[in-house]
């Protein structure tokens, strides 16, 4: 009716963005919004609806442009500029995105959005030490924005930064102890994280918020729930009674009622409110959510029948509901002609929707229906032609048909798409290559198209390099004339590195995947040949410049190896485990080999993300410390990881076989060292500890592997023997008589003194002390404030004050836990940081958490260990 309005133009606009069906839709309204905008300019909600378009369409070059456009017109609108960054980052260009944040931060100092912004980027980025730096800079600024202070606490929690996190809520009710919502965010907080909370605290939090403001619902769900877990279900249902009468939609109120009902044991009960509830508030879509999990939970198909019969008319746009109900119905068997009409509806209702339909060919394909599966995927094959979920399953389809000619060109334009995708559809494609008989077709089209220049997508290569190792052995040591001239799968895939090499295409990181897959079947030879023929310049990738490095070391070339993985912090990408391989190459008793391994493994632990090697580079850097004769440097290390020591190795953890004997041989010495911190005393630990590496070394190098099969007079198995026994001779000589369990710290002291151990103290019932332990000279005090034993954990949380005048880092505090006679009965210790100081006069605070069971009346607290700030 008013076409020319630009107001109702983005509201049809909108409208088709965020309700309609698809890519069409979004095509639709930039056909309205297009002309529009070039006839009001400056019209800036015109223009966000474009590019709202544009990304819902997948155009997000063209968003961009839009988004750039708005910010030149109004320089002031930070919502475009927030937009645009985030699409920058994207795209990859986290440069341009921070700077672009940089300048509406000192634009508007106030405004918290463009801060909000650049904390996810770095979030995204695994950069959380520079998010927590920048959240607590924006929460100094706007100490009293209540919003940016919920917003903040989410953001440090997702970093990692508990403890931070809950500062910067106590922070908030101690600056506005008034404000109802801040207390319920502490109360939330510590809810989440309940290590840090005292006794009864959570519940003082929402009473508090609830009587500031007795409208709020959330503190009041959550104090709910909190009483329910304490069995205190009573209490629940008249908190929960009260508002309800406040709220202006009683729903959720009496959805928690049917919650706690349930939990006190009225299942039937609870499912019959619920319906009740729902019949008289439809769209209340968590209620909906719940009674089909009970529902499914309690196998009442009878009742799931009866309850999802119909679709409540406010979810009939809620496809997720629509979808789990049918599930639903499935399971209970309900009548397929009715299951059947209502799939019909639900992707007539939604054409475009492509979950839906892939969705809906699963369960046929499960119940054996094939060629309704495959007419319920040609239909969405028709509106997303190059969705690779659709193709992947479409080629299946056509595979069972026995069409193997389209099903191979489907499956050829999975394996080389025009970006890169999941890898969901390259595994689909090349199992039911595999299970229909056709790939051999499929490999050799593949061969053909990369010789063609054409470049494959990772995982597909790497499948392909899968299948042509299928029959391979994988060997440790082949013998000398395989190593030389290899056969079989490891020629073929020779053949098409050499393709890789000669594409128009950057090729290294495809490389990379052969490398991986020749070096897991015992042909490091043949990949130090292939990347000595290509030619170090063209390695661009990490990946394939760390699998020539682990090659040269199967083949023990260390001296090579050394030099080839020794510019690893200037190489971007680099992996802890490939900087574990350039430590493996620097074994050696050379002063300067120790003086790098210890530096590379610092310098990994500091700055790269922890994964399976972790563990082991903690403990090289340990030992490079003792054996550089740096006792101090040692003690330093073990309280930055303590957590990668004293502990036995998980799962998957990567630890080289040489080096082994540091499992314990690291907490042996720190235990040493804690005992005699400098003399002589000091200095024959080391040497103990460097004679105990020795051995064990040449234990390793010297005792060969005993034969699995074989003649049982081996003349090897004399020299194994031998080994072993002057092995443990040598063990036995240099073992100290004191424990060799853990690292036995002192229970308080002045940085740079040895003082005795502190005698036991005695903490009142209720697990809080009456007073701080501590003695006059001592710098450094800690003490625990609160213990927990609960079912599967326990733990203790505390302080460290310090009464001296200078400041500290590394701090390090051990945890006894004592039974009722005195006696400690286990102890936990935690992490020194240095980015952690405690100034004079300030206090910090700690928490330690250990799983399993263990019984104790009382816990005490000492500083282990710490390191005056220079």
């Amino acid at each position: 009716a008013r076409p020319d309005d630009p107001d109702i133009l983005e509201a049809a606009a909108d409208l088709l963005i965020d309700h309609g069906h698809g890519r069409s839709d979004a095509a639709r309204a930039i056909g309205l919004l297009e002309p529009a905008v070039q006839r009001y300019p400056y019209h800036s909600g015109l223009r966000f609806s474009l590019a709202n378009a544009y990304h819902r369409a997948g155009r997000d070059a063209e968003a961009e442009v839009v988004l750039a456009e708005i910010a030149r017109r109004h320089p002031d609108n930070s919502a475009a500029g927030i937009r645009l960054a985030m699409i920058m980052s994207r795209r990859g260009d986290d440069r341009g995105a921070l700077a672009s944040l940089d300048r509406m931060m000192a634009a508007e100092p106030r405004n918290p959005d463009p801060l909000d912004a650049r904390a996810e980027i770095l979030i995204d980025r695994a950069r959380f030490d520079e998010a927590v730096r920048d959240i607590e800079g924006g929460l100094s600024r706007l100490p009293s924005d209540a919003r940016w202070r919920d917003r903040a606490v989410t953001l440090l929690i997702q970093c990692g930064a508990g403890d931070k996190a809950i500062q910067a809520a106590r922070a908030g009710v101690a600056a506005e102890p008034r404000n109802a919502f801040l207390w319920a965010v502490l109360g939330r907080t510590l809810f989440g994280m309940r290590q840090y909370a005292e006794v009864g605290e959570i519940e003082s939090c929402f009473r508090k918020s609830l009587a500031l403001n007795g409208c709020l619902y959330e503190p009041a769900d959550s104090l709910a729930r909190l009483l329910a877990e304490q069995r205190r279900f009573d209490e629940a249902s008249k908190l929960l009674h009260a508002v309800e009468a406040r709220l202006p939609d009683p729903s959720p109120a009496r959805g928690r009622l049917a919650w706690i009902r349930r939990q006190s044991g009225q299942m039937n009960e609870a499912v019959a409110d619920l319906a009740n509830v729902l019949e008289a508030a439809p769209w209340y879509a968590w209620g909906w959510s719940l009674l089909m999990d009970w529902l499914e939970e309690d196998a009442a198909w009878d009742r799931t029948r009866q309850l999802l019969q119909n679709i409540p008319p406010p979810m009939f746009t809620n496809t997720d509901f629509r979808l789990r109900r049918l599930w639903l119905l499935e399971r209970a068997q309900a009548d397929v002609t009715q299951l059947d009409e209502e799939w019909a509806r639900l992707l007539g209702d939604f054409p475009e929707d492509v979950s839906l339909h892939t969705c809906r060919y699963d369960v046929l394909v499960a119940a054996g229906r094939w060629q309704d599966a495959a007419a319920v995927i040609e239909a969405i094959a028709k509106v997303e032609p190059n969705e690779p979920v659709v193709l992947a399953r479409r080629c299946e389809a056509l595979a069972r048909d026995d069409d193997k000619g389209p099903a191979l060109e489907i499956a050829s334009r999975i394996c080389f798409p025009p970006a890169e995708e999941s890898p969901w559809a390259s595994d689909k494609v090349w199992d039911v290559a595999r299970k229909q008989g056709f790939a051999d077709d499929l490999s050799l089209r593949f061969r053909e198209r990369l010789r063609a220049g054409h470049k494959p997508a990772l995982h597909s290569l790497s499948r392909l390099a899968a299948y042509v190792m299928r029959d391979e052995a994988k060997l440790r040591n082949w013998p000398f004339p395989s190593r030389r001239r290899p056969r079989g799968g490891a020629i073929e895939l020779a053949g098409l590195v050499d393709d890789i090499s000669r594409a128009p295409w950057d090729g290294s990181e495809h490389r990379a995947v052969f490398y991986e897959r020749l070096s897991d079947h015992g042909h490091a030879r043949l990949v130090a040949d292939l990347s000595a023929r290509i030619g170090s310049a063209a390695v661009t990738s990490a990946n394939e410049w760390a699998q020539i490095g682990r090659a040269l070391i199967e083949r023990h070339r260390y001296a090579a190896a050394r030099e080839f993985l020794g510019a690893w912090r200037e190489r971007p990408g680099v992996g802890m485990w490939m900087v574990a391989n350039y430590v493996i190459s620097l074994s050696g008793i050379r002063r300067d080999r120790l003086q790098e391994r210890y530096s590379s493994a610092r310098d990994a632990l500091a700055g790269l993300p922890h994964d399976n090697c972790a563990n082991y580079l903690a403990h090289i850097q340990a030992e490079a410390c003792a054996r550089l004769g740096r006792p101090d440097l040692f003690l330093e290390t073990c309280a930055c990881q303590a957590r990668y020591f004293d502990r036995d190795l998980e799962e998957g953890e990567f630890f080289w076989g040489k080096d082994r004997h540091l499992l314990t041989g690291i907490s042996r010495l720190a235990d040493e060292l804690s005992r005699h911190r400098g003399g002589w005393r000091a200095r024959v630990a080391l040497w103990k500890f460097r004679m105990r590496g020795a051995i064990a070394r040449g234990f390793a190098r010297v005792a060969p592997p005993l034969p699995k099969e074989g003649p049982k007079t081996n003349p090897m198995l004399f020299l194994y023997i031998a080994t072993f026994g002057l092995y443990m001779l040598m063990k036995v000589c240099f073992d100290s008589d004191f424990s060799q369990s853990g690292i036995q710290w002192e229970q308080g002291l002045r940085v740079g003194q040895s003082l005795p151990v502190s005698p036991s103290f005695q903490t009142s019932p209720g697990g809080r002390e009456p007073a701080p332990f501590s003695l006059a000279d001592r710098d450094l005090v800690a003490r625990v404030l609160q213990w927990t034993s609960e079912k599967g954990f326990y733990g203790a949380t505390g302080e460290i004050v310090n009464r001296g005048t200078k400041a500290f880092h590394f701090v390090m505090v051990r945890v006894e836990f004592c039974d009722r006679a005195g006696r400690v009965v286990g102890s936990l210790t935690t992490e020194g940081r240095r980015d952690e100081a405690i100034l004079p006069g300030r206090t910090i605070s700690f928490a330690v958490k250990g799983y399993g069971k263990l019984d104790f009346a009382t816990a005490r607290a000492s500083v282990a260990y710490a390191t005056e700030v220079k």
